[in-house]
């Protein structure tokens, strides 16, 4: 009944104004317009508008993820299949079977280096004899009386 009263009241004032002078009531409502957004912007109208703002961008960006995620989840799906190496899941299996084959070639240096430690080990060894007896050739032959000419 209120709202009602006032849009009754609003459209006698227009008419007023109109049959008061065509050219002032044009004047008269941007005035009537300004002096009430001046009064809603110190009334602290400006801070709902940002807030209705801000609650409407992240409607739009909710929206749109919504929108957007039917697509968002075939590309997952895609990357999560095979399809000739260009996907995550082919590059995972080309990691994987490459860990396996480094794997494999460690192991073979491991054992290489485990035979090469032997070698060195027997080689050692053998130098040590090898060493006492040329030790032990010298000593007996300088003890020995030299030949007679």
């Amino acid at each position: 009944m209120l709202e009602l009263d006032w849009v009754l009241a609003l459209e006698g004032l227009w008419q007023w104004l109109v049959t008061a002078s065509p050219w002032l009531a044009p004047m008269g409502w941007t005035a009537l317009v300004l002096v009430l957004l001046f009064l809603w912007v110190k009334l602290k109208g400006w801070a709902k508008v940002k807030a209705v703002a801000s609650w409407v961008q992240r409607a739009i960006k909710t929206v749109d993820q919504l929108l957007t995620l039917q697509d968002d989840i075939t590309y997952i799906r895609g990357q999560l299949t095979n399809n000739g190496g260009s996907t995550v899941k082919d590059a995972a299996q080309t990691t994987a079977r490459q860990t396996a084959e480094t794997a494999e070639a460690l192991k073979r240096v491991e054992r290489t280096a485990k035979a090469a430690a032997r070698t060195a080990r027997e080689a050692k060894a053998a130098s040590l004899i090898t060493q006492k007896l040329f030790t032990d050739h010298i000593a007996s032959t300088s003890t020995e009386a030299p030949p007679s000419r």
